[in-house]
């Protein structure tokens, strides 16, 4: 509703709080239930993300945050727009110089999520990862690895400085970044015998905080 109300007037930094903010809603039951059954309100906020791509109007950062948010909120909705990904992909990887370490890492999430592994636009945030790995931090680091490998871009010379820069850093990682981490260099078939054990050192020592599911994904 927001939306329709000011949507001559947004811009691109407006886009993005959008898609954050619907983001946000579709996990809350009400908002949920309302979203998928008007999901054609989505519409406009769709076109107008799209025009705004393609025209280059959307910054870096930006882009970053759309595409998590629009990610994370068609994943909950049970629905995606493979057309708007397309769209953002395109813009994205004109921008990619631009994006912050959390933009590439959540960049790299979200068309993971959306299960649109464009291979042009993951090349791209893959050469720019190796160069800004430096600035990440342990989610980060966590996520791109789960990201290419649930892509299916497994970008070896990166993963060799993903080992790299995760083995001491393996501390600040949360069980979650442990269980992805774990679950990336296994699914891409990455041997790294060092970094196997440090993770699994680090995974015993947290046993009771790990779910079922996740010692699987981490064994």
């Amino acid at each position: 509703r927001t939306y329709h109300s000011h949507q001559d007037t947004l811009d691109d930094i407006h886009l993005s709080a959008c898609w954050i903010t619907l983001s946000r809603l579709s996990k809350q039951g009400a908002e949920r239930k309302w979203l998928r059954a008007h999901q054609w309100a989505l519409g406009p906020l769709v076109q107008h993300t799209m025009s705004a791509a393609k025209k280059g109007e959307i910054g870096g950062r930006q882009l970053a945050n759309i595409a998590y948010g629009a990610a994370q909120a068609f994943a909950t909705l049970g629905q995606l727009d493979e057309a708007v990904f397309a769209a953002l992909a395109r813009a994205a990887r004109q921008q990619v110089s631009k994006f912050s370490a959390q933009g590439l890492a959540n960049t790299a999430w979200a068309f993971a999520t959306a299960d649109q592994p464009d291979a042009l636009l993951f090349a791209a945030l893959a050469r720019a990862a190796e160069r800004r790995l430096g600035e990440f931090n342990a989610q980060n680091l966590a996520n791109t690895a789960w990201a290419l490998a649930a892509a299916d871009r497994p970008h070896g010379l990166l993963f060799v400085a993903l080992a790299r820069m995760a083995k001491p850093r393996l501390g600040d990682f949360n069980v979650q970044n442990l269980e992805s981490t774990s679950w990336a260099f296994a699914t891409v078939e990455h041997k790294d015998g060092q970094l196997f054990t440090a993770l699994a050192r680090e995974a015993e020592q947290r046993v009771g905080d790990f779910t079922t599911q996740g010692l699987a994904n981490t064994a």
